[in-house]
């Protein structure tokens, strides 16, 4: 989006008397404010921005075409690279608010993985073999049947980076400088570009992800300070110590690992990660100690089941219909059928089980064969093998077709 002072605002330092008038504001109005969204939400940012700027759900937000955008962002993207001297412009029009000591440090650290995730999300050249991370947010073309997971994964990877340098006022929250973060689902909304198209689920979801890779992880209680401490530990009315999992450290975009989700999971937002799936992948101790605000999810019975089956299943034929795993997988964990539908989501996640959810229209469309499957209409839900020796007789089928297979190709790349 463009803002009508951004050039003014991209070279701020050469404007000052410019910039007196965009920040004109009683001192009142930022006193014990701590964050950049709580600062630009009690002054005129519309005037500072120039844009216009209007409530959504109680929030300021940027009124565009498309769909509104926090402040938080909406200066990051006005200020361009000039973002990097965001301490000067606050002390020098905002001096009645005071900056934490690892403010600096924060706001490198931040800029940094936005700018590396920014490298991979607005290239225009598709590199011929896609590397873990590329995998996660290039979107291939528009016909990527993750495109939508793999923007608002973006956004919320970006959001994070963000939320660091979001927190201006306040004592750190863990000893490394720069890198501690107070994250609930509010602090990434209010860094995200376009929090309207995500859901709770996907941002939660999200959130799971980049932990797994160890972009951001779950403060251990060694690591906190004593503000940090405050935060994290309350009591409750019996006086027991309460943990609450919200306090974070950021790490460097570049040093997480990336392949520890292309490898093991599937990307799909709208599924969560169960404990136990968890447990399989980083071992119980892991799990115990930098996920203990998971819980539940499909049991190991459910697991070997749907590993069993795929097993079994390596042609391009239907596996079994949505509704015959539903049903086994509520006979074997007793449980509601909506559970045992989540539960069938969260195996697919995985990706040594080699199945997918499609429609008998997505799957025809896709090679999979149905010649001789009597389904009940075009949109009843199967399970189909998405192992190699499957995806290759799906291409092969499409080839005598002539036809392309947006999905089976892609997933042939993953």
């Amino acid at each position: 989006m463009k803002y009508k002072n951004q050039e003014l605002l991209r070279d701020w330092q050469h404007n000052d008397e410019a910039m007196q008038e965009l920040t004109q504001h009683s001192p009142s109005k930022t006193a014990k404010k701590a964050t950049i969204t709580a600062i630009l939400t009690s002054t005129n940012s519309e005037r500072l921005l120039g844009c216009k700027v209007k409530k959504v759900d109680s929030a300021k937000m940027v009124s565009s075409t498309t769909t509104p955008t926090p402040l938080m962002a909406a200066l990051v993207e006005a200020m361009g690279d000039n973002v990097v001297s965001l301490p000067q412009l606050l002390s020098t029009y905002y001096p009645n608010v005071p900056q934490r000591e690892d403010y600096i440090e924060a706001l490198k650290l931040g800029l940094t993985n936005m700018v590396e995730l920014e490298a991979i999300t607005k290239s225009h050249h598709r590199p011929k073999r896609l590397t873990p991370v590329q995998k996660l947010f290039y979107v291939l073309s528009k016909d990527d049947f993750r495109r939508d997971d793999k923007r608002v994964f973006a956004d919320v990877t970006r959001a994070i980076a963000l939320a660091a340098f979001n927190r201006v006022s306040g004592q750190p929250l863990v000893k490394s400088a720069g890198r501690g973060l107070y994250i609930t689902h509010d602090t990434i909304r209010n860094c995200m570009q376009r929090p309207a198209v995500a859901t709770a689920d996907q941002i939660a979801n999200s959130l799971v992800l980049l932990r797994i890779a160890g972009y951001v992880r779950l403060a251990q209680p060694e690591e906190w300070t004593e503000a940090g401490k405050l935060l994290a530990v309350s009591h409750d009315a019996a006086g027991k110590a309460v943990v609450s999992h919200h306090i974070y450290v950021l790490g460097n975009f570049s040093a997480a690992n990336w392949s520890l989700i292309t490898q093991n999971f599937n990307l799909d937002l709208h599924t969560s990660i169960g404990r136990t799936m968890l447990i399989q992948f980083l071992g119980a101790d892991t799990v115990h100690n930098y996920f203990p605000d998971l819980s539940g999810g499909v049991s190991q019975p459910t697991i070997n089941f749907m590993l069993t089956r795929s097993g079994e299943s390596a042609s391009n034929f239907p596996v079994m219909t949505l509704k015959a795993a539903t049903d086994t997988v509520q006979a074997i964990d007793g449980v509601a059928k909506s559970t045992a539908g989540k539960y069938v989501d969260q195996v697919l996640l995985v990706k040594p089980i080699q199945m997918a959810k499609m429609s008998a229209r997505e799957a025809r469309e896709n090679g999979y064969n149905l010649d001789e499957w009597q389904a009940g209409s075009p949109a009843e839900k199967l399970l189909f093998s998405t192992s190699q020796d499957a995806l290759l007789m799906c291409i092969e089928r499409l080839k005598h077709a002539n036809k392309k297979g947006v999905r089976v190709s892609q997933l042939l790349e993953d």
